[in-house]
């Protein structure tokens, strides 16, 4: 029930079309999934296109591509860098293979398809264009450059010195705010009674423009973040850039075209750089963030190449020749803590022209990270639309507490008026406490107080300020003196935005229900899948921040489905192989630091027995198959496949004997079934030995797909040696899986071996009954399950024919369920578990039901690569009325569905785009019953719609592109 496999598409895509379309144009020019790819360092990029025109039953016959350095010889169908032929082939993309492409070259193509052996074919597109950036490391003309050397607070006796050095320099002194709790316990405050300060440094380098300029670019990393501007003004609307890597092993660089930001004479670039996680002095409990193997001080790489019209070029790059301070208004920025900003240090024109740096030192050449640079692809961090105007209310006089209304990532713009000095603290939070006051109720694994901002008044009437290196998860904004203590009297500060701040991912989906609880779900889950895309995928934006592998894979299939994921995905093929180590282990994070995420560190690997953590370590096979079937792009499979094999030939095979039971093949590890209902078991090795079988499935077919054939032999037989070690161990004789024979009735346990088609076949009927009598009888409707479980159990329930049990859970309103959050407790995005009490608001681990919303109840699945063939299905129970309607967004176009029950029946519309085969499953007992609604004649008389036959209840049809209305008759 997983999806489909190589042998099935074949099948499906042989079958003969029943019309034939003419297509008309080309459109959608994209490469590598941008349609204006700036600044690529791939040598072979990925074209993709899509096709419009009339009729149905569209489909790419074959294809001609040119790539050429000038538009108007592509329009035309010239390639003076590549011509690829006609190619026959039905899918909307191609990967580049001509000769070696130069860098820093700007490119431009276009495609011309033919629908079939004979015709003119499409006209050429408008060219699509993509431009190079560095191709080779030795090209970069700048150093690595940095400001004065940092120093970290980590004992009592510096905290109490470095205090004084606070107040003696007259800077505010920011409250360390040490939490209670267990890691207090371990590290208690080193800070003494201000936080240390970590100013940013501002980088500055003039320079003169004396005649024409044809273009200029910038290539640069600023790590972590780098805001940079040209003569004042920002060079692009990306906040906290570049994305976030292991530094030691990649370094992400960004391309800016500033031509238009030059003027004649002297110029000014001008750089802040905040911390991140480069620079990490925050303490955590076993993160390990602040001794990372890459930590320095936060530095800067950067060259501006300057062509002239004369056909000379000039380059600016940093080196020992820029200016440096560190005695702006950025006093201190904290991945987790926030930012200290002290207005008072402003320093007016600094990043522009006519400013006197003469008194700043000279910039530090540093060597920089080890990590190699490679050019940033996936889309950008950026300020989302602000929300509407915040509710406002005053739990104490001069203590301002603002309810956003939704809880989303981001930051917000305040507005002061005060004195010169005086300390506005501005506190971001999930939840209330029961006075009325934001709170980080919960924190006890970061050594600060959470997602708090100090703006210091520079006392010059309105003010207006929002951070700009560190973003918060909140849905309550607090405005308070420092420490929370009242703001004195005559000081005005107001909340005047509230910006979401996340990857900007397109959005690729949308769903209509009837159910109401259903639709407020789907709306949680978009809220919480964003709120959590920031070049990473983390676990929350506000306990943690940390990109957690199980999280990300757990919702894998329902971010496809909600946002366009292809570069994002792309970008963490490269965490994954970074965070592999030479013996095959992966990490609980990705990207992780040498201090976290292994065996030994944290506990629960412990190095005895627990090495592999494969719910978690699902990250490294799932991902890479999800976006090669959303996107039909092989280059997910072949930059991670070798990752595969090491960890199934090299890592887990020492882990197989560890667990102290007889069988070769299973094991006991990692966090299990996590965060069920109490008393509800995780069962771990249950959960990690199901897991392993699905990766040595997975392996196989990604080497079927690589033409590996041998390989894909030997994981097909692992996955039957751990198939048949996992019922040997684990099923009872009474037809349940347990761990142990005392154990309770576990859903999770059931469900897995359900959904990883693990179940003997003459027993997969009984244990999926028996899981659907638990769910509607023994729990009064409700998944008992943790997030492992929760992944899964409405597509088993639905596959099972259990639709009525599947759609009953997905409605609950009660404790555990995902209604109870959005009907009962009014939760505005996802928990952390399934209690009102729950430490975080804003997971995404609970996410995967809007996949089964989409695929199984909508009916809406790819079933081929790229949605080259797409099943429609629909999954709501005979007494569901609808209507439900979906659509997505594909690589090939818009693939949609609606169904509905009617007096007169039951009517399903299915849309299909173009190079794409629909395979329709129409709930009815004949096809006699079945008609095209628009013609009024029998479906399987129909133009292009082919009758397949029957399968269960259901009469099969199969389509080419186009839309297509089924009825059927009472």
């Amino acid at each position: 029930m997983l999806g489909w496999r190589p042998t099935t598409v074949l099948l499906a895509l042989c079958a003969a079309r029943a019309a034939h379309g003419e297509a008309d144009s080309v459109v959608e020019l994209l490469t590598n999934g941008a349609e204006r790819a700036l600044g690529i360092d791939d040598r072979t990029p990925r074209f993709s296109w899509q096709l419009t025109g009339h009729g149905r039953g569209i489909r790419q016959h074959s294809y001609r591509l040119v790539v050429s350095t000038r538009p108007q010889a592509a329009h035309a169908g010239r390639g003076d860098v590549w011509d690829s032929g006609r190619v026959a082939s039905s899918d909307p993309w191609t990967i580049y293979s001509g000769p070696p492409l130069r860098s820093r070259t700007r490119y431009h193509w276009a495609v011309r398809v033919w629908t079939g052996p004979d015709g003119a074919g499409t006209p050429s597109a408008t060219a699509g264009e993509f431009e190079t950036a560095y191709l080779d490391a030795e090209e970069w003309k700048g150093s690595w450059i940095a400001g004065p050397q940092r120093t970290d607070v980590r004992s009592p006796e510096q905290g109490v010195a470095d205090d004084a050095a606070i107040r003696a320099a007259g800077e505010v002194c920011r409250p360390p705010a040490w939490p209670k709790g267990f890691a207090a316990d371990r590290f208690p405050n080193d800070q003494g009674e201000c936080r240390e300060l970590r100013p940013a440094p501002m980088l500055r380098r003039a320079f003169r423009v004396d005649k024409p300029v044809a273009r200029a670019v910038i290539y640069s990393s600023g790590l972590a973040y780098r805001a940079l501007a040209v003569n004042g003004r920002a060079v692009s609307d990306r906040v906290l850039d570049p994305g976030f890597t292991d530094y030691s092993k990649t370094v992400l660089y960004t391309t800016d075209d500033v031509t238009g930001l030059l003027t004649a004479g002297e110029n000014v670039l001008a750089v802040e750089l905040g911390s991140g996680q480069f620079d990490s002095s925050t303490r955590t409990w076993d993160w390990g963030w602040q001794d990372a193997q890459w930590r320095a001080d936060p530095c800067l790489r950067l060259d501006l190449r300057i062509a002239y019209r004369d056909g000379s070029e000039e380059v600016i790059a940093t080196d020992g020749s820029w200016r440096v301070t560190t005695d702006g208004p950025t006093r201190y920025d904290s991945y987790y803590l926030g930012e200290t900003y002290d207005a008072r240090r402003v320093l007016p024109g600094w990043d522009r022209p006519g400013f006197d740096d003469s008194r700043w030192p000279a910039a530090r050449e540093v060597q920089g990270p080890a990590g190699r640079l490679r050019a940033q692809h996936h889309e950008a961090i950026r300020e989302m639309l602000p929300l509407p105007p915040p509710r406002k209310s005053a739990p104490v006089p001069g203590l301002f507490v603002y309810d956003t209304g939704q809880n989303l990532a981001g930051w917000a713009e305040i507005a002061v008026t005060a004195p010169a000095g005086t300390a506005v603290e501005v506190f971001y939070s999930e939840k209330l406490g029961p006075d009325g006051r934001a709170s980080t109720d919960g924190n006890a694994l970061v050594l600060g107080q959470l997602q708090t901002d100090v703006y210091v008044a520079r006392g010059a009437g309105e003010e207006r300020w929002r951070p700009r290196f560190t973003y918060k998860g909140f849905q309550y904004v607090q405005l308070s003196g420092l420490g929370g203590a009242p703001l004195p009297q005559g000081v005005r500060a107001e909340l005047t935005q509230v910006i979401p701040v996340h990857s900007s991912l397109p959005r690729r989906s949308s769903l209509e229900t009837a159910h109401a609880t259903l639709g407020r779900i789907h709306r949680n889950t978009v809220w919480a899948v964003q709120n959590n895309l920031h070049g990473i995928v983390t676990d929350t934006p506000v306990y943690e921040k940390n990109a957690w592998t199980g999280d990300a894979q757990l919702t894998s299939g329902t971010a496809s489905i909600l946002f366009d994921t292809e570069r994002l995905y792309r970008k963490m093929f490269g965490d994954m192989v970074d965070a592999q180590t030479e013996a095959g282990e992966l990490s609980l994070l990705a990207p992780s630091n040498r201090n976290y995420g292994y065996v030994g560190k944290p506990f629960f690997k412990p190095t005895d027995c627990c090495g592999a953590t494969p719910a978690w370590d699902a990250f490294w096979f799932v991902i890479p198959w999800e976006a090669y079937l959303r996107y039909g792009d092989r280059r997910a499979l072949e930059t991670t496949y070798p990752v595969m094999r090491k960890y199934l030939d090299e890592w887990i095979p020492r882990w197989t004997d560890k667990d102290g039971d007889a069988f070769g093949h299973t094991l006991t590890a990692g966090l299990g079934d996590w965060l069920p209902p109490k008393d509800v078991p995780t069962v771990n090795a249950i959960a990690s030995t199901a897991y392993y079988a699905r990766f040595a499935r997975i392996a196989a077919d990604v080497a079927g797909v690589l033409g590996r054939a041998e390989d894909a032999a030997r994981y097909d037989a692992l996955s039957s040696r751990i198939r048949s070690d996992f019922n040997a161990r684990f099923l009872g004789a009474d037809g349940v899986y347990r761990e142990k024979a005392n154990e309770p009735y576990a859903q999770t346990a059931q469900i897995l071996a359900l959904a990883f088609d693990l179940v003997p076949e003459a027993q997969r009927e009984p244990v999926a009954s028996r899981l659907a009598d638990d769910i509607a009888s023994r729990r009064g409707g409700n998944a008992y399950v943790g997030v492992l479980g929760a992944r899964y159990v409405l597509p088993v329930l639905t596959a099972a024919g259990r639709a009525d049990v599947a759609l009953a859970a997905a409605t609950q309103t009660d404790e555990p369920s995902w209604g109870y959050w959005t009907d009962v407790v009014g939760f505005t995005s996802l928990g952390e578990d399934w209690t009102a009490g729950t430490r975080s608001r804003n997971h995404h681990m609970f996410g995967a039901i809007v996949q089964w919303l989409y695929e199984d109840y909508a009916g809406l699945r790819p079933i081929a690569p790229g949605y080259g063939v797409v099943e429609f299905r629909p999954g709501g129970p005979p007494a569901d009325p609808g209507p439900v309607a979906a659509s997505y967004e594909s690589v090939r176009g818009t693939v949609a569905t609606r169904w509905r029950r009617t007096e007169a029946g039951f009517e399903l519309d299915v849309t299909v785009p173009p190079t794409a085969t629909g395979v329709v499953h129409v709930p009815a007992r004949s096809a006699d019953s079945v008609s095209e609604a628009e013609t009024g004649v029998a479906a399987a008389r129909a133009d292009g719609i082919r009758l397949r036959g029957t399968s269960g209840d259901h009469v099969v049809f199969e389509v080419g592109s186009g839309t297509y209305r089924f009825r059927v008759a009472r």
